[in-house]
């Protein structure tokens, strides 16, 4: 192994690399929200808010080491534990709620990208824009945070 394929190595492995890319994912599915609210399919802009939802505050665990379990809806032991890592100045963003709000879209996961199955119907018959505006201001709060994290995590944290 030469000493390039052990730098290429670490940087796969990097928990910060990862956070980034999180951060950045969740900023293009907010914008993806916006613009399928904005061309009035709702049920994908729920779709995609809840996914910048979960990857914001997914990219919160990895800035701080620490792992969670791959499902859409994020465990309140695990949330717990970031809870007592957060700076005093970053409190405000009362990350509490925001986890209460990605257990709340996490459970539109499925239903805005198939429908009800058992009623037959597709998703761009059970939401409406109100919903659509919803999450999406849900998902732009997360993002928020999240990225009040990455600013502390690279400029701050001591």
């Amino acid at each position: 192994m030469t000493k390039n394929d052990k730098k290429q190595k670490s940087k796969v492995h990097d928990p910060t690399g990862l956070a980034d890319g999180n951060l950045e994912r969740a900023r293009k599915e907010r914008d993806s929200a916006r613009h399928e609210l904005k061309s009035l399919n709702y049920a994908m802009s729920i779709h995609s808010s809840q996914t910048c939802i979960e990857l914001a505050l997914k990219s919160v665990y990895r800035y701080f080491g620490k792992s969670f379990a791959f499902d859409h809806k994020l465990k309140a032991d695990e949330f717990a534990q970031i809870l007592n890592l957060i700076p005093d100045d970053l409190k405000f963003h009362n990350f509490p709620r925001l986890f209460v709000l990605s257990s709340f879209w996490s459970q539109f996961y499925s239903l805005s990208k198939y429908g009800h199955e058992s009623l037959g119907v597709g998703p761009e018959k059970i939401f409406k824009r109100e919903e659509a505006e919803l999450a999406l201001g849900h998902a732009g709060e997360c993002y928020i945070a999240a990225s009040g994290i990455r600013y502390w995590y690279h400029h701050l944290k001591k």
